[in-house]
């Protein structure tokens, strides 16, 4: 009996959609359990594999996985666009316009598409503000000199722009924070820290008991936590690192280490644990899951020996031509470095710049298609 019940595990396993294989295991094990006596040594082991509790040959049962369960295309235009950003409330995507110059704003069913600014630079590293009732971004002031911002917040329901009234050398990108107060924006230069004064975020919910999530400095080599002084400035990660972005309650940030998906905490100082190889990390609304996509570019061709695999750095090249994305899909892992498993397998579409919607439902990245954002309305099996 026991042969049997393993070769039909076996068979009726792949077949079962994750709400059949739950019908079948409550009834058929409540079944068994009432039938079988208690005694005959079959019943724990028929009751454990239908379950999942064990599996058949030692094995573990396989991980809850995130699937995609339908995916649609919006349309926003005939130039290159690039990092989607749901907002807070989700009912907005932002996006990058080509070059970075320019942010453009759809609903995630691609109505009401409508343009914020064009201006120069504005698109690199734009941020919603808690509340999503605002967005701040760098304003590249070239005739100025290289590197000079000004910084802009834009109201999202009315479109009307505010300015900063000084140009700033080598600003990083701006960052939102919250607080007793409410909410600011804030930045910073060689010349030091960058403030908006506090503003009503619109909803108490947003409010915090301290100031965070804490403002970074990113330099050449690593990230810092801004302090009052230099000196009281604090070292959160001495690796080399892109693309840093805060889990949703300010305790860990995750970024790219050449190539590779780390996580450093501000608590925990020290070297930060690399979870895989991959790029552009986003967190899921509940801090247990990372979003991020492996990329392949001309470099790694079929025939190339260094091709990649999950587990190598996909992106790196010794080559001095201007490289091209041939291949990029989406990956999952838990926070804990754990489950790691593939999204979009996709010859056809270079799925970039994931984020993850505010109710965990769905995931917007780029195609790097001209004009097009791709929303995934994901699942769990």
């Amino acid at each position: 009996m026991r042969k049997a019940a393993e070769q039909y595990v076996r068979w009726a396993g792949p077949r079962l959609t994750h709400e059949h294989r739950g019908l079948l295991h409550t009834g058929v094990v409540s079944i068994l359990c009432a039938v079988i006596p208690p005694s005959h040594m079959i019943t724990a082991t028929l009751v454990a594999l239908l379950a999942g509790v064990v599996s058949i040959d030692g094995a573990e049962p396989q991980a809850e996985r995130f699937f995609v369960e339908s995916s649609a295309i919006l349309e926003v235009g005939e130039m290159p666009i690039s990092s989607p950003k749901w907002s807070p409330d989700g009912k907005w995507i932002a996006f990058s316009a080509a070059k970075g110059n320019g942010i453009g704003l759809v609903r995630p069913d691609g109505s009401e598409r409508r343009t914020l600014t064009s201006e120069s630079g504005s698109g690199y590293k734009f941020a919603w503000s808690p509340d999503g009732s605002q967005i701040v971004f760098r304003a590249a002031q070239r005739e100025k000199g290289p590197r000079q911002y000004a910084f802009r917040v834009v109201e999202v329901a009315s479109g009307e722009i505010e300015s900063s009234t000084e140009t700033i050398k080598d600003a990083q990108p701006p960052m939102w924070q919250r607080g007793p107060r409410g909410m600011r924006w804030t930045s910073h230069a060689p010349s030091g820290a960058i403030e908006s004064e506090w503003r009503e975020g619109g909803a108490v919910s947003i409010r915090a008991a301290e100031v965070g999530p804490p403002a970074l400095i990113q330099r050449a080599r690593g990230f810092w936590l801004r302090g009052a002084t230099t000196a009281q400035q604090r070292k959160v990660s001495g690796e080399i690192g892109l693309n840093p972005v805060w889990n949703g309650d300010g305790t860990r940030v995750a970024f790219d280490a050449q190539d590779t998906i780390a996580i450093a905490s501000p608590s925990q100082p020290g070297t930060p644990r690399t979870l895989c190889a991959g790029q552009h990390p986003a967190w899921s609304p509940d801090g247990k899951w990372i979003v991020f996509q492996i990329t392949r570019d001309h470099s790694h061709a079929p025939d190339d020996a260094r091709q990649h695999t999950p587990d190598t750095m996909p992106h790196r090249h010794d080559d001095k031509t201007n490289h091209r994305i041939v291949d990029s899909d989406l990956w999952i892992i838990g926070v804990d470095g754990t489950d790691r498993h593939q999204l979009t397998a996709t010859p056809d579409v270079l799925e970039v710049d994931p984020d993850w919607s505010p109710d965990g439902s769905a995931i917007v990245c780029g195609t790097e298609e001209a004009g097009r954002l791709l929303v995934l309305k994901i699942g769990r099996r």
